[in-house]
C-alpha cells in the first residue's frame, strides 16, 4: 500500500514538473512574440540647394515609410541628413509644411546635422520632430548675419508654435532669426515645482509683472550675435537638440535601428543596377566602373549593387573609385557591396566605400595592406595612404575606423572598448584610447589584429566587428534584404561597344600597332604628300590617346606634351631648318607623352608597368625604322610608287619621278629655278641647307631624307619654299 502511494506521488510530481516546463516555454515564446521588432526606418540625405526635386525625394520616401509603418503597426523613423549650403525659401517652406502635416502621423521625423548648417537649410531641421546634432556642429543663424524677412520669420514662428519639437520655442526661433534679439532662459519657482522656459527681454518684463516669486534669469544668447548653437551647448542648455551623435551608426543606436539605409528616391520599388568587378582594379577597370555608375544613375537607378571578387589592383585607382562610390549617397543613391567569395586588397577598400556590405557565409575580406607586393609587403607610403582612406570611409559610413585601418596595417593593434559613461561598445587603437583619457575602458585585443599578419575577416567576424551586415546565403536572399522583388533579375551591367573598344585598344598588341601605324603612315606622308596618309596617321595617334584617356592612365598633361612636341617638330621642319634644339626637344616630348600615357605615377607606381610601356614604344619605333629601310629599298621599284618617289642615292637607274621635259621654267628675277642643281650642306630631314648656284639656301626634301654632300635638283618652287630631290 505504501509503495502504491509513493508511486502515485512521484507521478503527480512529474506531471506537475512537466506542466511547469511547458508553461515556461509557452511564456518564453509569448514574450519573444511580444518583443517589438525594429521600427521601419529610412534615411534621406537632403542635398543643397533644397529645390523641388529634393522636396519630391523627401515626400516620396516619407510617404513610403508611412505605408510601411501602417503595415507594421509601428511608428517609422525618417532621418533627414542635412547638408550645409544655400537654398531658396520657397522650397524650404514647402518641405517644412509637409514634415509637420498630418500626412506623416505614423512617421517620426529626425533631423541629423553632422556639419554646421545655417540659412534657410536650418529651417528644415526646425520642422523635424527631433534634432540630433554632432557635438561640434552648429545650427541656427537663419538669416546669415541679418534678420529674416518679416513674412519668413512669421512662418518659422508658426512652426515653433505648433510645438512639433518640444525643444523649440517661439523665443528661441526669434533669437535664431534675428541677431539683434536676445534669448533668456528663466526659471520660475523652486525645487520640484520649478518651471523653465525661454523668453525674450520684452516677454521677461511681462513675466515679472504677472509671475509671483523670484525669477531666475540666464542669458543664453546676447544681442547683436547670430543665434547659433553647437550640439554640445544645445544639450547642456536643454534646447534645440534632443541628442548628439558623431556618426550615422550613433543615430541608429539612439532610435534602436539596426541600420540606416538611404531611401529610394522614387519611394517605390528601387531601381537597381548590378555591377560586377572580378578583375584587378587597375585604371582601365576603374574608369569602366565609373562610366557604368554614371550611366546607371542617368537611367534613374537609386540602388547600385557591386559584386566584388578581386584580389589586387592600383591603390590610387581604388581610392578614386571608392571616393566616387562613397559620394553617391549625396545623390540619394544607395550603394551595396556583395562579396560572394573574396575581396582582398583594393577590392576591400571599394567594398567599405559602400553604404552596406553583405557577404556570403564562406567569403572573406581584408589584406588591404598587401596592395603592391604579392608577398604581403607594402610600401610605408602605401600603408599610410590606405589607412587614411579607410579611416575616412569608415567614419563616413558609420563603421569602426580602427578596424578598417587594421585591414591596411598588419602592425596596428585594435582593442575592444566600452564607454565609461554610456556603456557603448566600440573599437579603438591604443593611441586613440590614451588620447580620449578615461572615456573608454580597455578590453581585449581583437585577435585578428595581433601578430603582424595581414588582417582577413570572415563574414561572421566582419559582422561582429561592425563592418558588414549579417551574411546572406545567396543573391536571392540579398534581394530580399534590400527590398528588391524576387522577379527582378540582377544582371551585371554589360560593356557597350565603346567599352569593348577601349579594352581592346589598351592591350599591348593594339598599343604597339597604333604607335607603329601612326609613325609609319607619317613617314609615308613625308614622302608622298598625299594628305590621306597624314589623316590616317593622326587618326592612329588620336585613337591611342583616346583609349588611354578613357583607360585612366592618360590625362590632359600627356596630350598637351604630345601637341607641344609636334609643334616643336613642325618648327624644326618648316620654320627653322636643320636638326637642332627644336627637333630634339620635340622628339623627346612626344616620346615622353607616349610613355606617360600608358603609365600612372605617384603612390602605387609600378616599375614593371613602366618597363612594359618603354618596351612597347621602343618596339614601335624599331618597327618604323625597319619599315623605313625596307620602303626606301623597294618602293622606288614598284610600278605605282616609282612614279611618286625618287630613288634614294645609289639607285639612279630607277629614274627620276618627274620627267625633265615636264619641269616648268620659272621666269623672273635671277634666283633659284626649277631644274637647278646643287649639293646639300646639311642633312635634309626633311629641311636643311643646300648650296645651289653658289648660294646657301633653305630647302625642303621633296622625297626621302637626304644626307649631307648629296647632289640635288630643284623640283618645284612654292613661294619662299624650295623643294629638292636627290639626283
Amino acid at each position: 500500500m505504501r509503495s502504491r502511494l509513493l508511486a502515485a506521488a512521484l507521478l503527480l510530481t512529474g506531471l506537475g514538473a512537466g506542466t511547469a516546463v511547458a508553461r515556461a516555454q509557452e511564456a518564453e515564446a509569448a514574450s519573444a512574440a511580444e518583443e517589438p521588432s525594429a521600427p521601419p526606418a529610412a534615411l534621406v540625405k537632403v542635398g543643397s540647394p533644397v529645390d523641388e526635386a529634393v522636396v519630391g525625394t523627401v515626400q516620396n520616401a516619407a510617404l513610403k515609410l508611412q505605408r510601411q509603418a501602417e503595415d507594421a503597426g509601428q511608428r517609422g523613423v525618417l532621418v533627414l541628413e542635412l547638408t550645409p549650403g544655400s537654398s531658396r525659401f520657397g522650397p524650404v517652406r514647402d518641405l517644412a509644411q509637409f514634415l509637420t502635416s498630418p500626412e506623416l502621423a505614423n512617421v517620426r521625423t529626425v533631423a541629423w546635422v553632422p556639419e554646421s548648417v545655417d540659412g534657410n537649410n536650418a529651417i528644415v531641421a526646425l520642422a523635424a520632430e527631433e534634432i540630433v546634432l554632432h557635438p561640434d556642429a552648429e545650427l541656427g543663424d537663419l538669416g546669415r548675419g541679418r534678420a529674416l524677412e518679416p513674412a519668413d520669420e512669421a512662418f518659422v514662428l508658426a512652426l515653433a508654435e505648433k510645438r512639433h519639437n518640444r525643444l523649440i520655442s517661439p523665443a528661441l526661433v526669434r533669437g535664431l532669426a534675428d541677431p539683434g534679439q536676445a534669448v533668456l532662459k528663466v526659471t520660475l519657482g523652486e525645487g520640484a515645482n520649478a518651471e523653465t522656459r525661454l523668453v525674450t527681454p520684452d516677454e521677461l518684463k511681462e513675466l515679472r509683472e504677472t509671475a509671483p516669486g523670484d525669477v531666475q534669469v540666464d542669458r543664453i544668447k546676447e544681442e547683436g550675435v547670430p543665434g547659433r548653437f553647437s550640439g554640445e551647448r544645445a544639450r547642456a542648455l536643454g534646447v534645440l537638440a534632443a541628442a548628439t551623435a558623431q556618426t550615422r551608426a550613433d543615430v541608429a543606436k539612439l532610435y534602436d535601428l539596426p541600420t540606416l539605409r538611404t531611401a529610394a528616391a522614387s519611394g517605390g520599388v528601387p531601381e537597381v543596377a548590378y555591377i560586377r568587378i572580378d578583375e584587378a582594379i587597375e585604371p582601365i577597370i576603374g574608369e569602366f566602373v565609373k562610366r557604368q555608375i554614371d550611366r546607371s544613375v542617368a537611367r534613374g537607378a537609386n540602388l547600385i549593387v557591386f559584386e566584388l571578387t578581386s584580389r589586387s589592383g592600383s591603390l590610387v585607382t581604388a581610392q578614386d573609385l571608392a571616393t566616387r562610390i562613397a559620394t553617391l549617397s549625396e545623390r540619394n543613391v544607395h550603394t551595396v557591396a556583395f562579396v560572394p567569395q573574396e575581396a582582398f586588397g583594393t577590392a576591400a577598400m571599394v567594398a567599405l566605400a559602400c553604404d552596406e556590405l553583405y557577404m556570403e557565409p564562406g567569403s572573406r575580406i581584408g589584406r588591404v595592406g598587401s596592395l603592391t607586393d604579392a608577398e604581403g609587403e607594402a610600401a610605408a607610403e602605401d600603408v599610410a595612404l590606405a589607412r587614411q582612406e579607410l579611416k575616412f570611409l569608415a567614419e563616413q559610413k558609420g563603421r569602426p575606423p580602427a578596424i578598417a585601418e587594421a585591414l591596411a596595417d598588419p602592425a596596428l593593434e585594435v582593442f575592444a572598448v566600452t564607454n565609461a559613461r554610456t556603456g557603448r561598445e566600440w573599437y579603438l587603437t591604443d593611441a586613440e584610447i590614451h588620447a580620449q583619457g578615461d572615456e573608454w575602458r580597455r578590453g581585449a585585443v581583437v585577435p585578428e589584429t595581433r601578430g603582424g599578419e595581414p588582417v582577413v575577416l570572415t563574414a561572421d567576424r566582419a559582422e561582429e566587428l561592425g563592418l558588414a551586415r549579417p551574411p546572406v546565403a545567396d543573391l536571392d536572399e540579398l534581394k530580399q534584404r534590400l527590398g528588391v522583388p524576387a522577379d527582378v533579375k540582377l544582371n551585371p551591367v554589360g560593356k557597350t561597344w565603346m567599352d569593348t573598344l577601349v579594352f581592346v585598344l589598351n592591350t599591348n598588341a593594339a598599343v604597339w600597332f597604333l604607335l607603329f601605324a601612326g609613325a609609319a603612315l607619317l613617314y609615308l606622308e613625308l614622302h608622298f604628300f598625299t594628305g590621306i596618309l597624314g589623316i590616317l596617321s593622326v587618326t592612329c595617334f588620336a585613337l591611342f590617346f583616346w583609349s588611354q584617356f578613357l583607360g585612366g592612365t592618360a590625362g590632359w598633361l600627356e596630350i598637351t606634351l604630345a601637341l607641344l612636341g609636334l609643334a616643336c617638330l613642325a618648327l624644326e621642319a618648316f620654320v627653322i631648318p636643320g636638326f637642332g634644339v627644336f627637333g630634339v626637344t620635340g622628339g623627346l616630348l612626344v616620346l615622353a607623352s607616349l610613355v606617360m600615357a600608358m603609365q600612372t605615377f605617384g603612390v602605387g607606381f609600378s616599375t614593371d608597368r613602366m618597363a612594359t610601356s618603354l618596351a612597347t614604344v621602343v618596339a614601335a619605333l624599331g618597327g618604323v625604322i625597319v619599315f623605313g629601310v625596307v620602303s626606301n629599298r623597294f618602293l622606288p621599284r614598284m610600278p605605282l610608287f616609282n612614279q611618286m618617289i625618287l630613288a634614294p642615292p645609289g639607285m639612279e637607274t630607277a629614274g627620276p619621278a618627274l620627267r625633265p621635259d615636264l619641269l616648268e621654267e620659272v621666269e623672273g628675277p635671277v634666283g633659284p629655278r626649277v631644274g637647278d642643281e646643287g649639293v646639300t650642306r646639311t642633312a635634309l630631314r626633311p629641311s636643311g641647307k643646300a648650296e645651289i648656284g653658289g648660294d646657301y639656301l633653305d630647302v625642303v626634301s621633296d622625297g626621302p631624307f637626304v644626307d649631307p654632300d648629296t647632289p640635288i635638283r630643284i623640283t618645284k618652287l612654292e613661294g619662299p619654299r624650295i623643294f629638292v630631290r636627290a639626283v
